[in-house]
């Protein structure tokens, strides 16, 4: 019984270290940058809406290109337990637009994005966090390396986040994105898209976390959980 009440003031005391953090994310937007190749690309940034254009039009619908819409606010919170992850969440709207081009296309871009948050209702963090969208434009011939819709359909698809990452205390942040065409019900890192067509997609986002192995030192709140913590089993301990 002893061993059991020791056991539990320890837990009493360092309740503070098990605890998750909430996420408010306040603001955002996105923006293109560092296109390969360069030759006939265009790049249009703004908040919310930014586009990247290119290609040689083989029709009269024009270029082929992306649209980034950011779709927060309204504010977004996730609750996020050290080490885990939390719930995907809709960062942007984002839009193929496939059309018909001659070389050279797109191969790939940067993606940035910048977030406003708190963690816990602390001061706001603003942080932007870098991806890569490679763009995989097909020949239009069968058979065609994707499910597609005559002719073949081309495919983006979302790198891990390059930078960004940062931490607090002793944990470890970090934004990962994929896309979703189902409203966040399944996610995927690649879109399939077709041509002659405007393709739709949500890009959702989860922050993940981990506990660095050597802890910071504890700011003044964990100093006062863990004295309260000793100062219970000094009572324990002397009845």
């Amino acid at each position: 019984m002893k061993k059991l009440i020791f056991r539990c003031a320890i837990l009493a005391g360092l309740a503070g270290l098990a605890f998750g953090a909430t996420i408010t994310v306040t603001d955002s937007s996105g923006s293109f940058s560092n296109p390969v190749p360069v030759a006939g690309i265009t790049i249009t940034n703004g908040d919310p809406h930014s586009e990247i254009r290119w290609g040689q039009p083989a029709s009269n619908a024009g270029q082929s290109g992306y649209n980034f819409d950011a779709t927060i606010p309204p504010v977004v919170t996730k609750n996020l337990v050290p080490g885990g992850t939390t719930d995907w969440f809709l960062l942007a709207g984002f839009q193929h637009v496939n059309q018909p081009i001659y070389a050279p296309s797109l191969e790939h871009v940067d993606l940035d994005v910048s977030l406003t948050f708190d963690i816990d209702g602390g001061a706001a963090i603003t942080k932007t966090f870098g991806y890569l969208l490679n763009h995989e434009e097909t020949t239009n011939a069968v058979p065609c390396a994707y499910p597609s819709v005559s002719p073949c359909a081309d495919r983006v698809t979302v790198s891990a986040p390059a930078s960004g990452i940062f931490t607090v205390g002793n944990v470890v942040y970090t934004l990962v994105l994929q896309f979703s065409t189902d409203g966040g019900q399944t996610t995927e890192s690649e879109f399939i898209t077709q041509e002659n067509q405007t393709n739709d997609a949500g890009i959702y986002a989860r922050f993940s976390s981990r506990v660095e192995d050597v802890p910071e030192i504890p700011e003044p709140t964990t100093f006062l959980l863990m004295g309260a913590g000793l100062t219970g089993l000094a009572l324990l301990r002397r009845r």
